[in-house]
């Protein structure tokens, strides 16, 4: 039998040809229909647009680095203008320790003189338990326009990107007898100088370029996604100070991460899920691992940092193998659990048990449930420590 093909020429049209029906078979193949309708899976054309957006995004970050243009945190330390009826202006302190001592906090200013605050606690020297604010699971308050400030429960930027101070004075009542208040005063002191870490600007461009790639593609989606006016930071440091109860005073010390968030025109409704991991290891490691679902821009993304004490530096998280549609989409989120991550090219396996947790609602209408949750954790054989924040969407609201 004579040779088919003499010529290169005649194997390149045959490559060609190949390669053109491979894209057109790609292009017709349908998308698989996302987990609970929700989390969108990888289409054919997946890694192609991850190629792309990775391509886009890594100009961008160069295009700032050449620039040498840098955000200044330090004028974003204070209150912001809420110019929209929907804006949000977000503070959230988290710490804890080796002994259990534990601590959480949050004020969420909005429009029209309201704040949405969450405070809770826990001493195990103290013999209480759980405590948290007597209007849980409620967090709706009136408060100062100008100020992170929430019956009784303040925050204040002393030193920009440095230190803040945290105090309250007002009544707390322990979960495991809710009829008795108790007269609380806190009065603690963050301290960071570990770098602030933008959640928005210092992801993993690869991860990011991979959750959008999961998402069909428009002008609208880009437009939607290019939303400016937003910001999403934080930062590792150390909680420290006194908390009185009925007069007896407790001295403290933890491990503390500050997250600080603003957005012009925040719609709760674009909320499906998300699960953030706030966590120590014993040799000084610091972990937050996030996972969220907005199914009108990612419906699955995977971000976060790690800071290596070793080496002082924090890195962006490169990958999570936690599925938010396997941790407690339709049941109860799980008491215990486990997952690996990646950081600075190094992976760290980790176990998480859940000690006790704290539900809230969210906003006026109650449109998004929140339970924080106290852990232990072990990290490469290690023992650590932390919280977990996990958040869902209310649909049926204050009812």
């Amino acid at each position: 039998m004579p040779n088919m093909f003499n010529t290169v020429g005649e194997y390149l049209v045959i490559f060609i040809a190949i390669t053109v029906i491979t894209f057109i078979k790609l292009l017709i193949t349908p998308e698989g229909t996302p987990i609970f309708n929700v989390y969108r899976t990888p289409s054919s054309l997946h890694w192609l647009k991850t190629g792309v957006m990775f391509i886009i995004l890594s100009i961008q970050k160069l295009q700032r680095m050449l620039a040498s243009t840098s955000i200044e945190y330090e004028n974003l330390e204070t209150p912001q203008l809420l110019a929209h009826d929907n804006a949000i202006d977000f503070v959230y302190f988290t710490a804890c320790n080796a002994e259990g001592d534990n601590f959480t906090a949050s004020i969420a200013r909005r429009s029209s003189s309201l704040a949405d605050a969450h405070l809770f606690l826990k001493l195990p020297s103290s013999s209480l338990g759980l405590m948290e604010h007597p209007n849980t699971p409620s967090t709706t308050f009136s408060t100062d326009k100008s100020e992170f400030h929430a019956e009784g429960l303040k925050m204040i930027s002393v030193t920009p990107v440095k230190k803040w101070k945290i105090t309250y004075d007002g009544k707390m009542r322990a979960t495991a007898d809710s009829s008795r208040l108790y007269s609380i005063q806190i009065y603690l002191t963050f301290r960071s100088s570990i770098p602030i870490f933008d959640s928005v600007v210092d992801i993993d461009s690869f991860l990011t370029a991979s959750a959008i790639s999961l998402e069909p593609w428009s002008v609208e989606y880009f437009q939607l996604l290019n939303k400016k006016d937003r910001l999403h930071y934080g930062q590792f440091g150390e909680l420290s100070g006194k908390i009185v109860i009925e007069g007896k005073e407790y001295t403290l010390s933890m491990d503390a991460i500050r997250y600080r968030s603003y957005d012009a025109n925040w719609n709760w409704a674009v909320v499906h899920r998300s699960v953030v991991h706030y966590l120590t290891a014993e040799n000084g490691d610091r972990f937050i691992i996030g996972k969220e679902s907005m199914p009108i821009t990612l419906s699955n993304l995977t971000w976060g940092f790690v800071y290596c004490v070793r080496e002082k530096k924090t890195y962006p998280l490169q990958g999570c193998n936690f599925e938010l549609y396997q941790h407690g989409e339709e049941e109860e989120p799980p008491m215990d659990y486990a997952f690996i991550c990646s950081a600075g090219n190094r992976q760290y396996a980790i176990q998480i048990k859940v000690e006790q947790s704290s539900v809230c609602y969210v906003s006026k209408e109650w449109e998004c449930k929140v339970i924080e949750r106290i852990c232990n954790a072990e990290i490469d054989g290690k023992r650590g420590w932390g919280t977990s924040r996990w958040l869902y969407r209310n649909v049926y609201g204050k009812s």
